[in-house]
């Protein structure tokens, strides 16, 4: 009987062991499967990572930068031959727009007159620049018709139509009266298209200093000392030169 038993004991044993052993290998399997299902999350989430980072490194890749490419607003010149009139463009342009340049004009600075005709302000421009004396238009001065002048809305529609369309303001410095001149008001801006339009010798101070190129300023002439909320003209020019009351001779 002890036999007997002994034996019906050892198999009840190897059977409680073999049980045991069967929910210790379900219970490692489970722990695998999640532990694999916790790894496989962060490497899905680093791979979305990487593509964003590649899409953004991209845009200013080394490689591209050494090739020559760069943001477009520091890459795009002024077209010559379209018809967009404004500092930096071709004559062509302006001329496509307001006819041939009138009577008064010389050589590298044409002038369209149309106040006698057409309300139109005068226009002159120049084109001398310290690589040619032809090319693109390196100043242009808008007077306002005789007998009348621009409130500030006026003024700044009109003159701010002859801008680069990439214009950007940094500053502005009221000119005191001189010389025959009235007060003025010189308004800095930047523009990348003027940056690569001309070269960088062209953009100075009322001193001959060089400035950043692409910097333009555009002085605005009050009608005189007594009325500055009218204004008579206002001239665009590469460089800042006109922040002085001798800047704009």
């Amino acid at each position: 009987m002890r036999h007997g038993q002994f034996k019906a004991y050892e198999k009840k044993t190897i059977w409680s062991l073999g049980f045991s052993l069967l929910i210790i290998v379900l219970t490692l399997c489970s722990c695998g499967s999640t532990g694999t299902s916790s790894t496989t999350t962060p490497t899905s989430t680093n791979q979305s990572s990487e593509g964003t980072g590649a899409s953004s490194t991209a845009i200013t890749s080394p490689t591209q930068q050494s090739a020559g490419t760069t943001p477009t607003t520091e890459t795009t010149r002024v077209p010559w031959s379209t018809n967009s009139a404004f500092l930096g463009a071709s004559v062509n342009a302006f001329t496509a727009k307001y006819g041939k340049p009138n009577a008064d004009s010389a050589d590298y600075h044409p002038r369209f007159e149309r106040c006698a005709n057409s309300k139109t302000d005068q226009i002159s421009l120049s084109q001398v620049s310290l690589e040619t004396k032809s090319g693109p238009v390196i100043s242009v001065l808008i007077l306002a018709c005789e007998s009348t002048s621009w409130t500030a809305a006026q003024a700044t529609t009109l003159c701010s139509s002859f801008y680069p369309p990439d214009a950007q303001f940094r500053r502005s410095v009221q000119v005191p009266a001189s010389d025959g001149y009235p007060p003025s008001v010189d308004k800095i801006y930047y523009s990348a298209m003027l940056a690569h339009t001309f070269a960088a010798d062209n953009f100075t101070d009322d001193n001959g200093t060089l400035v950043q190129p692409g910097l333009f300023d555009v002085n605005y002439f009050y009608v005189s000392s007594s009325d500055t909320s009218h204004y008579n003209d206002c001239d665009l020019e590469v460089g800042d030169s006109q922040t002085t009351p001798d800047g704009d001779s």
